[in-house]
């Protein structure tokens, strides 16, 4: 978007300072084609978007009641595929919206043993309780062998609730 509206004022600069009227057309063209190309794609990822909401409310209209429906319609954003979808509501009105694509999961999958330790020393400087090296592993383990079954599951939800805060997991 940037580069489409920094070669239309190129292009305008080149026509009215003088240099040469041949590029500033060039520029100035080719930057309203990056930016209609754009826009074009963003109009189709909207329809496409609109389109996956009607068909979660179809497919799922019998298997969750109407509050699950409309979370996940709220989730459903660019880039469409499927995703590993987290949200937490809090009385305060605190929302968190969580939307992993699984495709950028199974793709970082071969750096997850490399990035564990780091997670380890994050999660033991945020949590005060001792969590014994064996069990990080275990957990480790059980992530990276279930990632590539997570590709085949689709509409299943967890619903947590407890004291006020509702906890919405699911993968679609």
């Amino acid at each position: 978007m940037y580069l489409a509206i920094t070669l239309i004022i190129a292009g305008l600069c080149l026509v009215f300072f003088g240099a040469k009227f041949f590029f500033g057309i060039l520029f100035a063209a080719f930057g309203i084609y990056i930016l209609v190309s754009l826009l074009s794609v963003y109009k189709k990822a909207q329809k496409r978007a609109e389109q996956n909401k009607k068909n979660i409310e179809e497919r799922f209209r019998g298997k969750l009641d109407q509050e699950d429906i409309e979370w996940l319609k709220d989730m459903i954003t660019p880039p469409i595929g499927r995703k590993f979808l987290i949200m937490v509501n809090e009385e305060n009105s605190t929302n968190v919206k969580i939307s992993i694509p699984l495709s950028i999961v199974i793709v970082l999958k071969p750096f997850l043993k490399a990035l564990s330790p780091m997670l380890r020393k994050s999660i033991k400087d945020k949590i005060s309780i001792e969590i014994e090296e064996k069990y990080y592993t275990l957990i480790e383990d059980m992530i990276i062998t279930s990632l590539d079954e997570l590709m085949s599951f689709s509409g299943d939800f967890i619903k947590v609730e407890s004291k006020g805060t509702t906890v919405r997991v699911g993968i679609v």
